[in-house]
């Protein structure tokens, strides 16, 4: 998940990642076991007597990882500085804004430059924690859903008042195998304070709205005639 919001919706680099994953998962590998089949049992393995954030199963709550760290790691080039790098900040983005639930409290390493903001205060969306809890069951669903060669395609949207997981499927047909849009629905997170929010190039997500340029919006020229009206293209967050 992306750590600002431009607009209302965003890609961002980790549900990407998170894109690519499951995507590139077969439905069985029994030669590996890296597949789709695991990855749900693996969820599904929360018995409901571990901590709060059940994207950790028994197995690793001895470890510092989580299926986080388990599947979606392999999908970033940690191989190189730069990969490395972007690896960790989206890890201990997630954990500390996403699922701030022990047991991952104080093992992200380093120092808090925004108190506000840490995992010690509950998170992004405090009341509606833990937010793990809700997403696990909605990939669950999301792998029951896929089969074949249906598309994985994820979004978070924050206009909402709580938080829920959607999975919309859209028509198969000869040609297509149809593609499965999951939205993470939140509320508004807290705006970052450290600046430098969007980084540059825009995703390929617009906007038609009621005319005002909020940051992180592009207007698109020459879309629009009505003078109350703009259509925006929304820059990538960092």
């Amino acid at each position: 998940m992306p750590n600002t919001m431009p607009g209302n919706i965003a890609k961002g680099r980790f549900l990407a990642h998170l894109d690519a994953l499951i995507n590139g998962l077969p439905d069985v590998d029994l030669a590996t076991s890296v597949d789709r089949k695991t990855l749900r049992a693996e969820l599904a393995a929360f018995t409901g007597t571990e901590p709060d954030n059940p994207l950790v199963t028994a197995t690793e709550l001895a470890a510092p990882d989580c299926l986080v760290d388990k599947w979606v790691r392999p999908t970033y080039a940690t191989g190189n500085p730069a990969g490395l790098k972007r690896w960790q900040r989206d890890r201990r983005h997630v954990y500390r804004h996403w699922f701030p639930d022990p047991p991952w409290k104080g093992k992200l390493g380093g120092n808090d430059a925004d108190p506000s903001e840490s995992s010690i205060h509950g998170g992004w969306f405090e009341e509606q924690q833990p937010v793990a809890r809700v997403v696990r069951q909605g990939l669950i669903h999301v792998l029951d859903l896929l089969g074949g060669d249906r598309v994985f395609d994820s979004y978070w949207v924050c206009a909402g008042s709580h938080l829920e997981v959607t999975s919309v499927l859209s028509p198969t047909s000869v040609a297509s195998a149809g593609t499965l849009t999951c939205l993470f629905l939140t509320p508004t997170p807290p705006f970052s304070r450290r600046g430098k929010n969007f980084k540059p190039g825009l995703e390929d997500i617009f906007v038609s709205k009621h005319r005002s340029i909020q940051p992180g919006e592009l207007e698109v020229p020459g879309v629009s005639a009505d003078p109350h009206v703009v259509t925006v293209q929304l820059h990538r967050p960092r």
